[in-house]
């Protein structure tokens, strides 16, 4: 896969901007239940800085890239901290702040999809030739789009450690619990495993309902 330099510069922004989206509103949203932990650490902005992680955002990424041509990308930002004591219900509180993250995440996705539409129509002029600068806008929302409807979709499957495990344990049986818990210490493992082998649909998915959102605007301008 050649590498574009352009297209990587436009894909950063809204990548970071949705990371930080995810992060911020798992930290409000346990605020908002009672958990100050995340609250306290500085952990409710879109300051890049607060979500991001050495490691997990910038150099495993970077480096499947180099070695993968980007066929396989896996990272991870800094995960929000929450104590689930501070709940007043543990088992509530728990899947709503672990689905504020995705649900964030399609929030942008609709934004994003705003402003694509409305640049592109901008872009094209009377002769139909594009200009330039809302050209690259329209792109970097269309990246926007797809970007928050990838990580909404991907953190919604019910494995370890991602937020829709969160949600699916939350109201499993005691006994589905206590066999779904078992698999807690493997789930990275296969998730891994599930992403490198292209087993799970997730770019299928995403397509889908990037079109979706992008047909959705497309009839109101």
């Amino acid at each position: 896969m050649e590498f574009n330099l352009f297209s990587f510069l436009l894909m950063l922004f809204p990548l970071v901007m949705a990371i930080c989206f995810h992060e911020a509103a798992h930290a409000w949203s346990a605020h908002k239940l009672g958990d100050n932990t995340a609250f306290a650490q500085g952990r409710v902005t879109l300051n890049p800085l607060s979500h991001i992680d050495p490691v997990g955002t910038i150099a495993v990424p970077v480096l499947l890239w180099f070695l993968t041509g980007g066929s396989f990308l896996f990272g991870w930002a800094r995960p929000v901290p929450v104590n689930l004591r501070n709940f007043k219900n543990i088992k509530r509180d728990d899947t709503i702040v672990s689905a504020a993250g995705p649900l964030s995440n399609l929030l942008m996705a609709l934004i994003w999809g705003l402003i694509f539409v409305i640049a592109f129509k901008v872009s094209m002029n009377d002769s139909g030739e594009s200009i330039s600068t809302s050209s690259a806008l329209s792109q970097m929302a269309f990246f926007g789009i797809y970007i928050n409807v990838i990580l909404a979709v991907f953190n919604l499957i019910p494995l370890p450690p991602l937020d829709g495990s969160h949600i699916l344990r939350n109201w499993l049986s005691y006994e589905a619990e206590q066999v779904y818990r078992k698999i807690e210490p493997y789930g990275i493992y296969i998730l891994m495993a599930l992403v490198f082998f292209n087993i799970l649909p997730i770019g299928m998915i995403s397509a889908g309902i990037t079109n979706v959102i992008i047909s959705f605007f497309s009839l109101l301008f």
